[in-house]
């Protein structure tokens, strides 16, 4: 039996009891990507500036909802997800795997805020 202590510089922990087994590394590795699907939510929608019912007016998703996912009392669901990317098609390759396209359009918010900076100097 092993604990892993996982996530601590996301501000989230995570803990994981069992063997080391091929099954327990799935569902250690499937939980992370759902943190990170989360975190990486609570940042777009943090530097947007929006409220909880600002979203519930853009999505449709309930304001409570949006509030426990920004509590990390929930996890990204597929709603939270559908709604990002209608909010935000630009940053959806990011969300699910933190990775960029730049020549598709697929973009990270790092990306927009360098761009505009840019523009600004030049």
């Amino acid at each position: 039996m092993g604990l892993f202590h996982v996530f601590g510089h996301l501000g989230y922990y995570g803990y994981w009891f069992g063997n080391t087994n091929e099954t327990s590394s799935k569902k250690y590795l499937l939980l992370y990507r759902c943190t990170m699907i989360r975190e990486r939510l609570i940042e777009v929608i943090t530097k947007k500036g929006l409220n909880n019912e600002d979203l519930e007016e853009r999505t449709g998703i309930k304001a409570s909802t949006w509030g426990n996912l920004r509590t990390r009392k929930q996890r990204a669901n597929e709603d939270h997800i559908r709604a990002f990317n209608e909010l935000w098609p630009e940053y959806a390759y990011w969300l699910t795997t933190g990775k960029t396209i730049p020549e598709a359009g697929q973009i990270s918010p790092e990306m927009e805020e360098t761009r505009q900076k840019l523009d600004r100097a030049g």
